[in-house]
């Protein structure tokens, strides 16, 4: 599985090993887990199991059910047009920039401090923090369940109440796609699952350089080539190992929670 800087990913994060989740993530951060066991990403090793651990998180499973609703609602509207093809490559081509944005200035933030007590430190801040800390939790690699439905039903009302009908449809549907095209690549990438293709082998890599190699690249996770286009996709071998790319910040979360 090699990148084109010649080393390959399982020579950066070393042998899967089988093991639970990391037990010294303060359990604050950690999400809800809905009744479901915790499930140690590394120990998801084929494509099949990994549809199924990823489909029996609710995130998922909404994301999916809106995309469905929107494709089938605007299908019975009409053949699509010229407007429909405008809104979904607006969408392709807006959503690895903004995954760019959100990952580098917001889930990286860094906590406020006065006088050594933390002033400012927002909850995705923090369990992004924790989702470095420990990797092979599966649900800190997916969104959490109640940014999902908010974020979902804001889109869909705003789209609705303020363009045509079909239109909103055409923006619901494929919002939704992008998104659950999101959560599976963030998800795939830390399981226990090695990719075949070529393409997938390269956004496995270049995603767990981010967390084992530095964290200040490396920062998109669909679409590898807007780290090339923004300046965050060295060469490995130019850019030294981090110390806190699993401890964002050098912070002690334990003490700060």
């Amino acid at each position: 599985m090699s990148g084109s800087n010649g080393k390959s990913a399982a020579a950066v994060v070393g042998a899967p090993r089988a093991k639970k989740p990391r037990a010294d993530v303060n359990e604050a951060v950690r999400p809800k887990r809905r009744g479901l066991d915790p499930v140690d990403a590394m120990t998801v090793k084929t494509l099949k199991d990994a549809v199924k651990v990823f489909f029996s998180r609710p995130g998922p499973r909404l994301i999916a059910a809106t995309a469905a609703v929107g494709w089938a609602g605007r299908a019975l509207l009409g053949p699509p047009g010229p407007t429909d093809v405008a809104i979904c490559a607006g969408v392709v081509g807006y959503w690895p920039f903004q995954e760019w944005l959100v990952h580098k200035y917001v889930l990286h933030l860094k906590p406020k401090m006065e006088d050594g007590k933390v002033t400012f430190d927002p909850d995705f801040a923090k369990r992004h923090r924790a989702h470095h800390k420990d990797p092979r939790d599966v649900d800190l690699t997916m969104l959490p369940f109640k940014l999902v439905e908010r974020s979902l039903f804001t889109n869909a009302v705003l789209l609705l109440a303020f363009a045509p009908k079909r239109a909103a449809l055409t923006g619901i549907a494929a919002s939704a796609t992008m998104l659950l095209a999101y959560e599976w690549t963030h998800f795939i990438v830390h399981t226990g699952h090695v990719p075949s293709t070529r393409v997938a082998k390269a956004l496995r890599r270049h995603h767990l350089l981010h967390h084992f190699h530095n964290e200040n690249y490396w920062m998109s996770f669909t679409v590898p080539l807007v780290d090339k286009v923004l300046g965050t996709s060295p060469d490995m071998r130019a850019v030294p190992r981090s110390a806190t790319a699993r401890n964002l910040h050098g912070m002690n979360d334990e003490t700060m929670i």
